[in-house]
């Protein structure tokens, strides 16, 4: 399953974006499993988690709560919904490149007040804004994006591509 979600900034090439499933887990079983849905954009493997009421995300203790619970079903249940799930992401991310901001350095300084930006993500996000400059919603969720792509740090990568969930979805 694959989407055009408009056009790339020369105006001519499709923009294609796909879903798929990020599982996360913690190898010494005191965290959670926590399954959510991604979307990547083809173009430049730019991806983003799924955080909050876009779709199911699963999370599941490993030992003693809930044994009744099957995990199994719970992430067929998020595989069911996921047309859904991406038709919801898609359908925004091709609006938010007909989302213009008047201030988009404000839009900026608003999305790293809320997600709490360290300056060094700050300084990530300017750097990949560069490379893809403009004044649309769009570009602030790219700019969020393409810093998590390059991030070494794997929380810092998912605290960013949730962030850039969040901006797609509520704005900022």
């Amino acid at each position: 399953m694959r989407r055009v979600v408009g056009k790339l900034n020369d105006g001519k090439t499709d923009d294609w974006i796909m879903p798929g499933f990020h599982v996360r887990n913690s190898e010494t079983g005191q965290s959670l499993v926590v399954v959510s849905m991604t979307v990547h954009r083809l173009v430049c493997s730019n991806g983003m988690v799924s955080t909050k009421d876009v779709g199911q995300v699963v999370t599941r203790r490993h030992i003693g709560r809930n044994p009744q619970v099957d995990v199994g079903d719970k992430i067929a249940a998020v595989m069911g919904s996921m047309e859904t799930m991406f038709d919801q992401y898609a359908d925004s991310i091709g609006r938010s490149k007909e989302t213009h901001y008047s201030d988009i350095a404000g839009a900026f300084k608003a999305a790293a007040d809320r997600y709490s930006f360290t300056k060094a993500q700050r300084a990530q996000i300017d750097i990949a804004y560069a490379q893809e400059p403009g004044n649309t919603r769009h570009h602030i969720v790219q700019a969020i994006t393409a810093a998590a792509r390059d991030t070494n740090d794997w929380t810092n990568r998912l605290k960013l591509e949730g962030a850039a969930s969040e901006v797609l979805m509520g704005g900022v």
